[in-house]
């Protein structure tokens, strides 16, 4: 049963999260809205003795929290059981508009199969299909589940693939636990997380999995250079070449030629600019043109 009303903000367990799907990281535009606007609509609750959980408005809870501007009364749809198709139906209007996170999802399907066994023993693989959750995922939420919430967090807010979740999974709990710290620090780039967990993965088991660990424990900065780090460990020759092509292109440069070369040798080509000013005369351009050392170019195209 649920019923509206009024509820005191002071009874709402903020720090309860058994019922959370969303991403717990909000975005600028949800932040601006919520602080100018407030609650548009009434957050659903769970009636639990003294205590109401929230079933949803977890992320507006946090930032008119964060901004001390929570109401002291909040209108609300109360529940006294956590009613199943509110539920399941909320699942799938999120998922709809691209609102759930792969942990969200997992975290979706195991409320519901410990909620609602009986439906959920019925129409799981409807539900794996509509949320295309994989099948190393749904037969064991209890893996993913554990790991780091740090972790779990920028995985879901990223919208980090399945198949990077799974590689993560098969690290060591030491590499686990280091990544988690790692994203915890600040905010890594989307592709270069996934190039590191790529790189970690196959040094991981190895003699230079303790040296991964405490990159990522030191690192302070985005993560290129912790990337670039163990880029080195598992290419060794890469050391070489990167150094060899920085000689060549600063040669190709004193002519005021720039290049634009793949960082990692990881592609089959590279590009020369050569700046052309509105007043430069034909023969200015030319000899821009022709300062250019073929020599040295070819060298840098052998090194992809």
């Amino acid at each position: 049963m649920t019923v509206l009303r009024s509820v005191s903000s002071s009874r709402i367990d903020f720090f309860d999260q058994r019922f959370r799907i969303s991403s717990d990281i909000w975005d600028d535009s949800l932040e601006a809205s919520v602080k100018k606007l407030g609650l548009l609509s009434p957050p659903a609750l769970l009636e639990r003795g003294d205590a109401f959980v929230p079933i949803t408005g977890h992320n507006k809870f946090e930032i008119l929290a964060k901004y001390n501007i929570l109401p002291r009364e909040v209108d609300a749809m109360v529940f006294d059981e956590l009613d199943e198709e509110f539920f399941l139906k909320r699942i799938l209007l999120k998922n709809e508009r691209g609102e759930l996170g792969p942990f969200g999802k997992i975290r979706a399907m195991a409320i519901s199969g410990n909620m609602f066994p009986e439906t959920y023993a019925r129409s799981k693989q409807d539900f794996f299909k509509d949320l295309a959750i994989p099948s190393f995922i749904s037969h064991n939420f209890e893996r993913p589940l554990g790991l780091p919430l740090e972790l779990q967090s920028f995985l879901d807010f990223k919208k980090i693939s399945y198949r990077i979740i799974k590689d993560i999974m098969g690290l060591s709990p030491e590499l686990i636990e280091a990544l988690g710290r790692f994203v915890s620090k600040g905010s890594v780039k989307v592709n270069i997380f996934r190039k590191l967990v790529d790189i970690i993965f196959d040094l991981s088991g190895g003699e230079f999995e303790k040296d991964c660990v405490t990159l990522l424990l030191e690192n302070v900065d985005d993560g290129a250079s912790v990337f670039s780090s163990m880029f080195e460990m598992r290419y060794p020759v890469y050391s070489h070449k990167k150094e060899e092509s920085h000689k060549i292109i600063a040669s190709v440069k004193k002519g005021g030629v720039e290049v634009d070369f793949p960082e990692y040798f990881e592609k089959d080509r590279f590009f020369i600019k050569i700046p052309i000013l509105s007043r430069d005369k034909e023969e200015e351009i030319k000899k821009r043109f022709y300062s250019i050392d073929l020599a040295k170019i070819q060298e840098l195209g052998k090194l992809l």
